[in-house]
């Protein structure tokens, strides 16, 4: 709904949507009188327009009308964006809950049931009409206060990220100076300290708080801290960074000071001090190793090269016994190009990250290219070193070809042995003298229940299984040790990984030593369980098919019988020997086609399995049903041997479900009937209700127009009379029902009873422009029908109201004739006419052609009904002849009595 339109309407628009026009101008004037300004239409297409195109402030929306119905208006509106919003209120004679609940489904927020109140009516309105006024402000509240809580969220979050920042600079600044191994302190222009690290307190062994505001002679002996008095004084008079070597105690120290601008203009001083003292001792350590290492390295095995800048600038004796290569060659060449081509990044890589301090793995092999152009397998070492006072690379080379081949054969061997093992579809397994497994495949690894073999290897059948199976196994490899026999094919027990029993054939055989004894064992285990399984499973099948409640057929391939249970001889009567070489065509009862058999034998012949029913004769020439299934069964091959029947006597049961679905048929029918009965009396009742205490109300309201007076009196009446008549119906088929109806019967011309119906419906057919036509035979006797007058005239009544209401073009005939001593009357009309298929159902009581919300014409479902049970209670027959849109012809026969009776 556009809500801001709304609410700035002066005047509130409500649209009243109702089929029926007299309830459209009872609600209208009960709405118009409050000030209102009302929308009205008969149609559910046309509300959808109406609604869209003028948006009211609300809805009220009648459910039960022809086309479109309102809960399918309703549907409409919400689905559509522009009149989602518009409140709906339906309006109903339906009370029953489920339509209330769909109501509410749909989207209404209101339901008022008719005969309705105009106060009632007034307070529902004005009510709804408040509440879209009051979500209207709501929403705009809403909006400002998400506005201004956006804005504070924002200034919040600014100010929470300078903080962070703030304190994140600070905290990263301190761990950074406190991480470094250097000292790092800040001085004053009277040489005070007012920073310090953590190193710097470590070598004074002072916290940073004993060392702030203090002389280095305040904390330390004046000798060991005398060069470091006379550098900030030079800092202070040149003012520009300089770096120095400085002996501070037994420390060799290299010092970094730089000039410092503190607050109100002052000069401080800034310094890193480093501790070189280890530098210093290992250059001259190195300098003493360095010929030790010439003269080990240059009488190595082992090739031993140094690279820098990517050039050998050193290798031994050995490199070049290996490469091919002279010293010459070798020192123009860079290290990496000693390699295969395929290896030459790789090892590129590696040195350079080794130069760089990655952790570059520090060993690894790789092929090596000699200048012959031979292909020579390689084991290297690699590390850092600093080579006259510059990083550089050592690497040691050990040519590993021979072995490398050997490894690849044996490997190669190793896989070929492992993949057969691992692919065996028995387990294998391989323990030690103690029992301990060294080697399980994988059929054994599943076996155990085990994930991986990591899971079992080292372990005894003690810690792999449970004590009975445990401990039996155990044993078991104690014994084979001690005697050195292999166990071959030997039935056991064992339980798998999900605690099923499994029987396997297990096989152990000894492993020797050169010296005969026994270092292990290699076991094989075979399952058998499914074996074993097949013939339990056999003699179960047999005494299963002897003792089975179904009768069982086995068949050759001609369909010969070669095999029947005990059931079969019990059900048929035909004993083993009777039937055996037979062909079951023995049991046909006649009523199955040979169509029948045929499809039987065409699937079954495929391999498919056949299910039905069969109406089969006994022995004694009974007769009985059975359900059978049918199969084919086949050899190992797939190849079909013989044909199986399984078959159950259905007899009872058969005979049970018709019963039933009688019963059910008719109790189905029967509720809902009732249902749609009750469903439509009530709309029926509610509607004429509501008009005549509608308009009541209106002619009793102070401010009524008095030219609507006699309309609104006329609509009282009318629907009056429209509440009487359905309420007779229902004594009357009430009274029908418990058998009370009686009959007031006497003598009755039925020329003249026809003159008095022709004179009660003419103007109401001149009304509806429509021709009331009667055929009299020709004829100078005056025929009577004994009988009450009273229901002949209901009958008539019925029968004609109905043809009138059907009618919208043409005539309605009524007229009779004689027929064997049978008076027949018709009434013929040029309506809509009956589909065939409803011709039994409307003489039926409740049932209607049209039963649906959008039904176009109204009608309670009696008057058939009551009209037939009066045909019949006249000793009289009732028939219908019809088509759609060429009309339909009641007709309805009667005993004639040729002579007056006085009576």
């Amino acid at each position: 709904m556009n809500v801001f339109r709304q609410e700035s309407r002066l005047v509130e628009e409500i649209l009243v949507v109702d089929d029926i026009s007299a309830n459209l101008i009872l609600l209208s004037d009960m709405i118009s009188s409050e000030g209102y300004s009302v929308l009205n239409t008969t149609s559910g297409e046309q509300a959808f327009q109406i609604a869209k195109e003028n948006l009211p402030s609300i809805i009220l929306l009648d459910i039960k009308m022809p086309v479109v119905d309102g809960f399918e208006v309703c549907r409409r509106l919400k689905a559509d964006s522009v009149t989602s919003g518009i409140p709906i209120i339906f309006v109903s004679a339906l009370d029953d809950l489920e339509a209330k609940l769909k109501g509410f489904e749909l989207g209404g927020v209101d339901f008022i049931t008719k005969p309705y109140r105009k106060a009632e009516v007034l307070i529902r309105v004005k009510t709804h009409i408040r509440l879209s006024q009051l979500m209207f402000q709501q929403k705009q509240h809403a909006n400002e206060l998400l506005a201004v809580n956006k804005q504070l969220k924002e200034e919040i979050r600014r100010r929470e990220q300078a903080d962070n920042a703030l304190k994140n600079s600070e905290e990263r600044y301190n761990a950074f100076v406190d991480a470094n191994e250097d000292m790092i302190f800040l001085k004053d222009d009277q040489f005070r300290y007012l920073v310090v690290n953590d190193a710097m307190a470590v070598f004074f062994g002072k916290t940073k708080d004993e060392m702030l505001n203090k002389t280095d002679s305040e904390l330390a002996d004046e000798k060991i801290i005398f060069p470091c008095g006379s550098s900030d004084q030079r800092l202070l008079e040149s003012d520009s960074a300089f770096i120095i070597e400085e002996q501070l105690g037994e420390h060799f120290c290299e010092t970094t000071k730089f000039p410092v601008k503190l607050k109100g203009n002052k000069k401080g001083i800034g310094g890193i001090i480093r501790n070189i003292t280890e530098q210093k001792k290992i250059a001259t350590e190195l300098k003493e190793s360095e010929e030790k290492f010439r003269n080990l390295a240059d009488s190595s095995p082992a090739a031993i090269g140094i690279y820098q800048d990517d050039y050998w600038v050193y290798v031994n004796r050995s490199t070049v016994e290996m490469s091919g290569y002279s010293l010459e060659e070798l020192y123009r060449m860079r290290f990496w190009e000693i390699v295969s081509p395929d290896y030459q990044e790789l090892i590129l890589k590696n040195g350079q990250e080794r130069l760089a301090g990655s952790t570059t793995p520090k060993s690894y092999e790789f092929p090596v290219r000699v200048k012959s152009g031979a292909l020579r397998w390689a084991y290297m070492t690699g590390s850092s070193i600093t080579f006259k006072g510059r990083p550089a690379g050592i690497i040691t080379i050990i040519d590993i070809t021979e072995k490398k081949k050997a490894e690849t054969d044996i490997l190669e061997e190793r896989v070929l042995l492992r993949t057969l093992i691992d692919n065996l579809p028995d387990p294998v397994y391989v323990k030690n003298r103690n029992g301990r497994k060294m080697l399980s495949n994988i059929a054994d690894i599943k076996n155990m229940g085990a994930k991986n073999e990591a899971e079992v290897l080292g372990k005894s059948d003690l810690e792999l299984f449970n004590s009975e199976m445990g401990h039996r196994g155990y044993e078991d490899d104690i014994i084979l040790f001690e005697s050195g026999e292999p166990v071959i094919n030997r039935e056991e027990i064992s339980i798998d990984e999900n605690g099923v029993k499994r029987w396997l054939l297990t096989s152990k055989i000894p492993l020797f030593d050169q010296d005969g004894n026994t270092t292990g064992l290699v076991g094989i285990g075979h399952d058998i369980t499914e074996i074993k399984k097949a013939n339990e499973t056999i003699q179960k099948l047999s005494q299963s098919i002897e003792q089975s409640p179904s009768s069982i057929v086995i068949t050759d391939l001609n369909g010969d019988i070669e095999y029947v249970n005990p059931k079969f001889t019990e059900i048929t009567g035909y004993t083993a020997a009777e039937v055996i070489g037979n062909n079951p065509r023995i049991l046909k009862s006649g009523e199955t086609p040979d169509e029948y058999y045929k499809d039987i034998w065409d699937t079954i012949s495929m391999g498919e399995i056949w299910r039905g029913e069969f109406h089969n004769r006994k022995k004694n020439g009974e007769l009985y049903w059975e359900w059978a299934t049918m199969t084919s069964i086949k050899n190992e091959s797939g190849k079909i041997t013989n044909y199986i029947a399984i078959k159950e006597d259905i007899s009872l049961r058969k005979q049970m479900e018709a019963d039933l679905i009688i019963a059910k048929n008719k109790a189905e029918e029967s509720d809902r009937l009732k249902s749609a009965f009750l469903a439509n009396m009530s709309h029926e009742i509610r509607t004429p209700l509501n008009s005549i205490i509608g308009f009541s109300e209106l002619l009793s309201d102070t401010h009524f127009d008095i030219e609507q007076k006699d309309e609104f009196i006329q609509h009282i009446i009318d629907n009056g009379n429209s509440l009487l008549t359905i309420i007779s119906d229902i004594m009357d088929f009430s009274k029908m029902e418990a058998g009370q109806i009686t009959f007031r019967e006497k003598t009755i011309p039925i020329n003249k009873f026809l003159s008095g119906i022709n004179e009660e419906y003419i103007h109401k057919f001149k009304s509806k422009e429509l021709n009331l036509i009667f055929e009299i035979p020709n004829t100078d006797e005056e025929i009577f029908l004994y009988t009450d007058i009273d229901r002949l005239r209901q009958i008539f009544n019925n029968l004609i109201s109905n043809a009138l209401k059907f009618t919208s073009k043409g005539s309605v005939t009524v007229g009779y004739e004689i027929k064997d001593e049978m008076i027949h009357f018709h009434v013929r009309d040029t309506g809509i006419g009956i589909p065939v298929q409803y011709h039994d159902r409307i003489f039926v009581r409740f049932n209607q052609v049209e039963s649906s919300n959008t039904r176009i014409y109204g009608g309670n479902g009696l008057g058939l009904a009551i009209t037939r049970a009066l045909v019949e209670k006249m000793d009289g027959k009732i028939w219908i002849e019809s088509e759609p849109e060429k009309g339909s012809t009641f007709s309805f026969m009667l005993p004639v009595q040729k002579k007056y009776v006085e009576g």
